[in-house]
């Protein structure tokens, strides 16, 4: 992997921002071992919430499976999808090691280092449940490993940078959030998923005039989408995001249709 470390000899603060997050790391930290109770049995959803998530539901054969073949597709599905987030989580790892090497500035060594150890240990937890719980994973899928060899593979610091906030970690956040809302409240893997949501909430990255944030309607976006480069003339003027944007969208769309 090529890769080229920078020293950095100037201990003063350069960005506030990143500085923050470096903060925010340092007090939600938690203990795989401590903060979970491995004494709960491995989440199992009822065919009324397996049903509501399956992707197949509607396809003709997965609907001609019997009911216990329904329910051992959707655990194997769940399975597979905890093995992508490990391998996905310890391609972020990797990287968060190279960027402490790399990155150009104090803070942004700090906060790489920070996220490096976030990183370890959401290999440990999701490896963890997948040895103690289920007792099986999946392979790395292709895609996500073809993706991982191009950000780790890149010498430039930069686009690591956003080769793994932007897409690594949104994508991981993303079905994260889907993950537990779908996950009955209390059971272990709604346990592990909240502990590893906690480090990705309001702020989850920044960059110089960029911050990535979770949306109030829990999307992730540049600035929370909020936006001035429609506003020609205006410096005290910005747009924001509708308060319900799927029917802002429908009636723009009935408006257009009628047009």
């Amino acid at each position: 992997t090529p890769l080229t470390g920078s020293y950095n000899w100037d201990y003063r603060v350069q960005d506030d921002r990143i500085r923050k997050l470096y903060e925010l790391g340092k007090q939600l930290n938690w203990n795989v071992e401590t903060d979970i109770d491995w004494n709960k049995p491995r989440t199992r959803l009822t065919p009324e919430q397996r049903d509501a998530i399956v992707a197949f539901k509607g396809y003709g054969p997965y609907e001609a499976l019997s009911e216990e073949q329904k329910q051992e597709f959707a655990e194997h599905e769940n399975v597979w999808t905890l093995s992508q987030f490990l391998h996905g989580e310890q391609g972020a790892l990797l990287v968060a090691s190279q960027l402490t090497s790399c990155a150009p500035t104090l803070n942004a060594k700090l906060y790489a280092a920070s996220q490096t150890f976030d990183e370890a240990r959401h290999v440990e937890v999701f490896n963890k449940y997948l040895q103690t719980k289920a007792g099986y994973m999946y392979p790395v899928d292709p895609a996500l490993k073809s993706l991982l060899d191009k950000i780790l593979t890149d010498p430039r610091w930069d686009l690591k940078f956003i080769g793994m906030q932007l897409v690594i970690e949104g994508l991981a956040l993303s079905a994260f959030t889907t993950m537990k809302a779908t996950t009955p409240k209390g059971e272990l893997l709604n346990d592990i998923v909240e502990l590893v949501l906690r480090e990705s909430n309001e702020i989850l990255r920044s960059r110089p005039n960029v911050l990535i944030a979770e949306h109030r309607l829990g999307h992730i976006l540049a600035n929370a989408g909020i936006d001035r480069s429609n506003l020609a003339g205006s410096d005290d003027a910005a747009l924001l995001l509708p308060v319900d944007p799927d029917a802002s969208a429908a009636k723009l769309r009935e408006r257009l249709q009628s047009d």
